[in-house]
C-alpha cells in the first residue's frame, strides 16, 4: 500500500513540474507576439502621419493667393457704375423732357396757324429726293439759277455755303442732305425764301411749280410722323390731293431745328 501511494505522489509531482515549465515557456512567447504587434502599429502610425500633414500647408498657400485678387476687382466695377450711370440718366431725361416740351409747343402753334388759313391757298411745290414739299407762295421770294457759293464757317453739313443774290447774302441749304443724308448731285436752282428774320435759300435739282390747294386738305395730325422721326417739326401739315402726298413746311423750323440745346453745367461737370 505504501509503495502504491509513493508511486502516485511521484507521478503527481512530475505532472506539476511539467505544468510549471509549460507556463514559463508559453508566457514569454505571448509577450513577444504582443510586443511585435505594438511595434508594427507604431510604425504604421509614424509612416502615415507625415503623408497627412504634408498637403495641409499647400491648401493654405493656394487659398491665400486667390483672396486678394477677388477683393481688388469688385470695388472698381461698382464705383464706376455708381458714379457714371446716375449722371447719364439725368442728362438723358433732361434732354428728352426739353425736346418733348418744345415739340408740344411747336405743334400747338402750327395747328393755330393752319386753323387761320384761308379756304383756298396757292402753294409752291418742289421735289427733294423722291418726296414733294410745299411752301405758301407768300414765303417764296424768287427762284434763280445756282450761283457760286462762299463757305459758311461753323455750319452744319447740309448748309453748303452762302449765296449773294441781288446784293443780299443767303444761306444755301441742301434739304436732300438734311432729310435723307444724300447730297444733291446737280443743284441747278436756288429757291429764295421770303422771311423777315431768316435769310435762306434752298438748293433744287428741278424747277418748282405752283398749285392751288384747299385748306381742308391739309391735315395737322402729325403724331405718326413724330413717332417715326426724331425731329420733324419743320413739317407743319400733310397735304393730300388725290394720290399725292405733299409735306407742308414750316420755314422757321428749318433753321431752328439746327440749333444746339443748352444743357446746365451741373449735368455735365462731374
Amino acid at each position: 500500500m505504501k509503495k502504491q501511494q509513493l508511486i502516485k505522489e511521484t507521478k503527481s509531482a512530475k505532472k506539476a513540474t511539467k505544468k510549471k515549465v509549460l507556463k514559463k515557456t508559453l508566457i514569454p512567447a505571448k509577450d513577444q507576439a504582443d510586443s511585435k504587434k505594438k511595434s508594427a502599429t507604431a510604425k504604421k502610425k509614424t509612416v502615415a502621419s507625415p503623408k497627412k500633414s504634408a498637403p495641409s500647408p499647400k491648401k493654405k498657400t493656394t487659398t491665400a493667393k486667390k483672396q486678394p485678387v477677388a477683393a481688388k476687382k469688385k470695388p472698381i466695377a461698382v464705383s464706376s457704375e455708381t458714379q457714371i450711370a446716375p449722371k447719364l440718366k439725368e442728362l438723358i431725361n433732361y434732354i428728352s423732357e426739353k425736346q418733348q416740351g418744345y415739340r408740344a409747343d411747336t405743334r400747338k402753334r402750327q395747328k393755330e396757324e393752319l386753323a387761320q388759313l384761308p379756304d383756298t391757298l396757292q402753294i409752291v411745290v418742289f421735289e427733294i429726293g423722291n418726296e414733294e414739299f410745299a411752301l405758301d407762295i407768300s414765303q417764296v421770294k424768287e427762284v434763280v439759277l445756282t450761283v457760286d457759293l462762299s463757305a459758311a464757317p461753323n455750319s452744319p453739313n447740309h448748309v453748303k455755303g452762302m449765296a449773294s443774290i441781288r446784293g443780299k447774302t443767303y444761306l444755301a441749304m441742301d434739304l436732300n442732305l438734311k432729310f435723307q443724308n444724300q447730297e444733291t448731285t446737280d443743284p441747278k436752282f436756288l429757291l429764295v425764301i421770303n422771311h423777315e428774320e431768316i435769310a435762306l435759300s434752298l438748293l433744287l435739282e428741278s424747277l418748282p411749280s405752283t398749285l392751288k390747294c384747299e385748306s381742308q386738305n391739309i391735315s395737322p395730325d402729325l403724331s405718326m410722323l413724330d413717332q417715326a422721326a426724331k425731329n420733324a417739326t419743320f413739317i407743319k401739315g400733310i397735304i393730300q390731293i388725290e394720290d399725292r402726298i405733299i409735306f407742308y413746311m414750316d420755314v422757321k423750323e428749318l433753321v431752328v431745328s439746327d440749333n444746339s440745346m443748352v444743357v446746365p453745367d451741373e449735368l455735365i461737370n462731374s
